[in-house]
């Protein structure tokens, strides 16, 4: 089966699309944006990564897509701190080179890498909700293409909250399910989705993003929010170019004890282990399938700079409507369009995120989304990620999806 008819990387600072708005069209840049399918397609699907994730999620899932569903492109979304990854030293796919160049200071055409990107753009600090949307509203439009193309919105676990909440945003006059002819959520939404958020905990929120070293995520809680990604990318390659082979990162200093397996583990043993610590099981997945989605490349399945401030404001937008925490975080005035939303929906829960179903609902009961056109499937037996690499014959998510997006 190919695995795609067409991967094209638009790069940020490469591509622009022209945006429609009060005071005519301006020329805007677009952020990465990886194509799978047809190009003569007029359905297309745009899929927005999860918190810490990147537009590679849908490596593996995206071929299948446009391989079963006539008339379809994906286009898998990055954020803009995506652009700031140096990812030179997986070009060649090799572990060995890749970790030389990323903790030897070996130079790679005469290049070393620079391991302090993060602190140099402060301004990453505002990079919240409405710079999502902004950036993900060029993408929708150039998708569209002036009305020649339907668009559906959909994202993986935080995502998803991004696509609910793109429906119900206010932009300039606009609603954002006019856009729109379809939303996804996979494993992941608003509306209770994620919890009930508090004034205290947005409040906790922005006074600890003011005090972090760094205005991106930093899951190993180091300073440096690259290294968690590119030691991901690297275990991964390790499990498939030498799977039997002593685990290299097993006695890397910088593995956290919940990502290292006990004894001595083979880079296949160090991998699964590690996956299944990050919300991907390897027996569900099928060990390759899991390594080429985290080691896909010139994609990425992890940011390496993913905006803290975002996190903040999609759990705080949960009513995706004006309350106290919205108007808190400076959303209150574009989330306006909720109970308007009249786009068909679908939804996919695992075991790890069970609330995607009653958040779902909860949806449909607030919306104008007919509730004739909604699929809300589950498997409980699955990990959070897992839906972005079972294989079609065993997901019970693919099986699901694929008729939903025929009938679109």
């Amino acid at each position: 089966m190919p695995r795609a008819l067409i991967v094209a990387l638009v790069a940020l600072v490469a591509a622009a699309a022209v945006v429609a708005g009060r005071g005519g069209a301006a020329t805007q840049p677009l952020v990465g944006v990886s194509k799978y399918g047809p190009a003569s397609a007029t359905r297309v699907l745009v899929l927005v990564p999860g918190s810490g994730g990147s537009g590679g999620s849908f490596s593996e899932i995206a071929p299948a897509l446009v391989a079963r569903v006539p008339n379809l492109q994906v286009w898998a979304t990055d954020r803009r701190g995506d652009a700031l990854a140096d990812l030179r030293g997986f070009t060649a796919g090799d572990p060995v080179g890749a970790y030389a160049y990323y903790f030897g200071r070996q130079a790679i055409d005469g290049q070393t890498f620079d391991p302090n990107v993060a602190g140099e753009h402060p301004e990453a600090l505002g990079w919240g909700l409405p710079t999502a949307l902004t950036d993900l509203r060029r993408v929708v439009v150039a998708a569209r293409a002036g009305g020649r193309r339907r668009v559906i919105l959909g994202g993986h676990s935080i995502g998803a909250a991004t696509a609910l909440a793109y429906a119900a945003w206010d932009f300039d006059g606009r609603a954002g399910y006019r856009d729109l002819a379809g939303v996804v959520l996979i494993d992941g939404g608003e509306l209770g989705t994620f919890g009930t958020p508090t004034v205290a905990r947005a409040r906790a929120g922005l006074a600890q993003l003011k005090r972090q070293s760094t205005p991106f995520s930093d899951r190993l809680g180091i300073g440096a929010p690259w290294i968690f990604a590119a030691l991901g990318q690297i275990a991964a390659l390790y499990a498939l170019r030498a799977p039997d082979a002593p685990s290299v990162l097993a006695a890397n200093p910088l593995v956290p004890a919940q990502f290292r397996p006990p004894g001595s583990p083979t880079n296949a043993d160090f991998f699964a282990f590690a996956a299944k610590a990050a919300s991907i099981d390897v027996a569900h997945c099928g060990l390759s399938e899991a390594a080429r989605l985290v080691s896909a490349e010139p994609h990425t399945l992890s940011s390496w700079y993913y905006p803290s401030r975002l996190d903040i404001d999609l759990i705080g937008a949960a009513s995706l409507r004006p309350d106290p925490i919205t108007r808190l975080l400076g959303l209150a005035g574009h989330l306006q369009h909720l109970a308007g939303v009249n786009v068909p929906l679908y939804a996919f829960a695992t075991g790890d995120i069970p609330t995607t179903s009653a958040g779902a609902r909860t949806f449909l009961s607030r919306s104008h989304s007919p509730r004739r056109s909604a699929v809300i499937a589950s498997d409980a037996t699955l990990r959070h990620v897992d839906p972005l690499c079972v294989p079609f014959a065993k997901s019970r998510f693919l099986q699901t999806l694929v008729p939903w997006l025929a009938r679109r």
